[in-house]
């Protein structure tokens, strides 16, 4: 049970969220408030009959045991004691206090679970009876969430369901998976009303973009604040991963996410989510990824070498495979590696990056950019995407567009566009860590 709501949801919320909008807690089941005293009643009868017969068994095995009664041999003792009215009370009290004990696991407690609003986010998050089994955390964006319904019973209980999610059900004849969609949402709250009231109101309040700030990589951009974002602090030398480990959750339910951090904390990954339509079994999504690294040397503005060939298109042996045709697949489908950036050409006297041969330059913001529009397939889904990359000095960014329906491509591609152009560089501090994409780290003055 939580003893204090607001300390326990400050864990979870990050230093612009608290504190929350709003916050509550599931009201108990009918059936669960006229069970839980009588459990509570069966603990302490319980222990009562238990003392009893530890009691009355240690009576009658220090009779079978004592001088007077002749020897008896102890496997006999055994069976007599088990099959003694003693030992039949001391079962049957162990029986009702276990059972106490195990009553959270078939009746659970809703007062594990806290339901929040911040300004960013919706939060579920549910605590196990298992102190050792970690929370179960939901969180929805704003550009997951839709508009709240309410499903009342009676005068002032009630859900509220603001969110779809697809639910894996195993895999059909052609081995693709199967999913269904499921409502989610603040379940069996008090004033339900209020809740829908609170989501619509920070629904409402989001509009226009907001300014997000990279102090470590050294630059800012401009995000819509109707949209999901989570940021994420990734090895360096993992960075050339999270495109393909978010396809492999997307669509093969491969659980390979990094671990999420907050967007004030240091970051080098953000993924900006929002959802445009569904249909009766999936939710439609476009994803935005933003990524940077800094790199150790400078690079030589304005000329490229282009190293990489197509290889071929299914994103599915780069999600699966972890060999040398898992490489080959990267050098197909992505714009520039941050595991191999640059190249020193020491006729030239310079560093030189090296991109994509099929990236194209493109005037888009005060950096030099390349664009690359590319396609592939996960099993029989077809994936759009189109990458931008920005480089000056040390800092390199990759932005990465992608869809899984052709005509949402055609008709939100250009929202990856809005982000890049508003992408400017901030003043570099006198002394900056430089991250490499090997993980290296130094300083510079």
């Amino acid at each position: 049970m939580i003893r204090s709501v607001k300390h326990t949801l400050k864990k979870y919320l990050m230093k612009d969220e608290f504190p929350p909008l709003w916050q509550a807690q599931p009201l108990p089941p009918p059936q669960a408030k006229l069970l839980r005293p009588v459990a509570l009643l069966l603990l302490y009868l319980s222990l009562f009959f238990l003392v009893i017969g530890l009691y009355k068994m240690g009576i009658y095995i220090l009779q079978e045991m004592s001088p007077g009664a002749g020897y008896t041999p102890p496997l006999k003792v055994v069976v007599k004691i088990a099959f003694s009215e003693n030992f039949l009370w001391f079962l049957s009290a162990l029986m009702f206090f276990l059972f106490r004990f195990t009553f959270p696991f078939f009746f659970p407690d809703e007062s594990n679970t806290i339901y929040a609003i911040t300004n960013r986010r919706l939060l579920i998050i549910e605590h196990s009876p298992r102190k050792k089994t970690p929370p179960k955390v939901e969180q929805y964006g704003p550009g997951e969430v839709n508009p709240p319904i309410v499903n009342k019973r009676g005068n002032n209980i009630g859900d509220v369901y603001f969110a779809q999610k697809s639910v894996s059900l195993g895999k059909d004849i052609k081995g693709e998976p199967f999913t269904d969609l499921i409502w989610t949402g603040f379940l069996n709250i008090a004033n339900p009303d209020e809740a829908k009231e609170k989501i619509l109101e920070w629904l409402t309040s989001l509009q226009g973009t907001e300014e997000v700030v990279n102090s470590e990589l050294g630059f800012a951009l401009d995000v819509p604040r109707n949209w999901s974002i989570k940021a994420y602090g990734i090895p360096a030398d993992k960075l050339d991963d999270k495109f393909f480990d978010m396809l492999a959750g997307e669509y093969l339910h491969l659980d390979r996410l990094f671990r999420e951090v907050g967007i004030n904390d240091k970051w080098n990954v953000l993924s900006m989510v929002q959802k445009v339509g569904a249909s009766t079994t999936t939710v439609k999504y476009i994803t935005i990824l933003v990524e940077g690294a800094l790199s150790k040397k400078t690079a030589v503005e304005g000329k490229e070498i282009f190293i990489f060939e197509s290889h071929g298109t299914d994103l599915t042996s780069v999600i699966e495979m972890d060999n040398i045709l898992q490489k080959a697949y990267k050098d197909a489908l992505l714009i520039c590696q941050f595991s191999n950036l640059m190249i020193e050409d020491r006729k030239k006297k310079g560093n030189f990056v090296q991109i994509h041969s099929s990236a194209k330059p493109i005037d888009i913001n005060s950096l030099n950019s390349f664009v690359l529009e590319n396609q592939g397939k996960i099993i029989t889904k077809d994936i759009f995407y189109k990458q931008i990359y920005s480089y000056k000095g040390k800092l390199h960014l990759r932005f990465t567009f992608f869809c899984d329906d052709k005509d949402i491509y055609k008709k939100f591609n250009h929202t990856l566009d809005d982000v890049v152009k508003s992408v400017r560089l901030l003043e570099p501090p006198e002394i900056r860590e430089i991250v490499q994409p090997t993980g290296e780290t130094t300083e510079e003055e």
